[in-house]
């Protein structure tokens, strides 16, 4: 189960750069009228990855700066999301320098993630 969780944390990212290295505006389009984020809905605000999706399509299209736009910290958000795949597919856990990840450390990176997020969609 978690090497399928894995092959999917590494799928969906090449699928969406991919997408837009084909077809980016066609994809742009589906995004927008897609399923709007929950956090998004109920709290007005945007979770930590909101634009995640429109950042990576738009990184395969060749467009670093609207990337940057959709998500400013669609790099490592993308590395980690990438990383973990890799490791779950291996069959490994989740782990910095040999030792596991924990929670709490998991939890402050979304945490940042979310806080920096949020502020840019609220002040840009």
């Amino acid at each position: 189960m978690l090497r399928a969780a894995g092959a999917l944390l590494i799928a969906l990212p090449l699928a969406a750069l991919t997408a837009g290295a084909v077809a980016r505006p066609a994809v742009e389009r589906a995004l927008d009228g897609g399923l709007p984020c929950p956090v998004l809905a109920v709290t007005g605000l945007a979770c930590p990855l909101c634009g995640m999706s429109h950042a990576t399509v738009a990184l395969g299209a060749g467009d670093l700066a609207g990337a940057f736009a959709f998500h400013p910290l669609f790099p490592v958000v993308l590395a980690f999301v990438l990383w973990s795949g890799w490791l779950l597919v291996r069959g490994r856990p989740l782990a910095v320098a040999g030792r596991p990840l924990p929670l709490a450390g998991l939890l402050a990176g979304i945490a940042v993630v979310w806080i920096v997020n949020a502020a840019v969609h609220a002040w840009g």
